[in-house]
This record gives C-alpha cells, structure tokens and sequence, in this order.
C-alpha cells in the first residue's frame, strides 16, 4: 500500500507543478489534481481501519500493477527506437 500512496501523491505532485506554468491548462490541471486528492481519499481511507479491507485491496493491487507493467513492457516493445529520427 505504501506504493500506491507516493504514486497518488507524485500523481497530484506532477499536476500542481504543471498548473503553477500557468499555461492555459491552468485550471483543468488543478482540477484533476483535486480529483487524484478526492480519489486518493475516498479509497484509501476505509483501509485505515479495516484489515479485511486492506488485504482484498492488496491482493487486486498487486494483479493491476502486474498487468499495468504488462501493458507498459508490450507498447515500449511496439515502438521502434530510432534516436537519429528525432
């Protein structure tokens, strides 16, 4: 569980960061950050005090990142890697 909070707050962290630009995404971007901190909330916080809870959600989250790596390793080999091109 502890991966899946440093990825949510390094989710919400990045969103901040590129709303302070103040490009014209501005405003959406902060929106979606508060949306990732709304989310992060509402899913973690039943964990804090339900072990039944805790365990279920670990035992997805470890099927998710596996096929989330799977997806990840899959596109990266579809690309072809051509540094010359750029």
């Amino acid at each position: 569980m502890p991966f899946v909070c440093v990825f949510i707050r390094q989710a919400s962290f990045e969103l901040r960061q590129r709303a302070d630009k103040k490009g014209p995404e501005e405003e959406e971007l902060t929106k979606l950050a508060n949306s990732v901190d709304e989310f992060s909330y509402s899913l973690l916080n039943p964990l804090k005090s339900n072990i039944e809870f805790r365990h279920a959600f670990a035992d997805s989250l470890d099927d998710v990142m596996d096929k989330a790596i799977e997806k990840e390793q899959k596109k990266v080999r579809s690309q072809s890697f051509e540094p010359w091109a750029a």
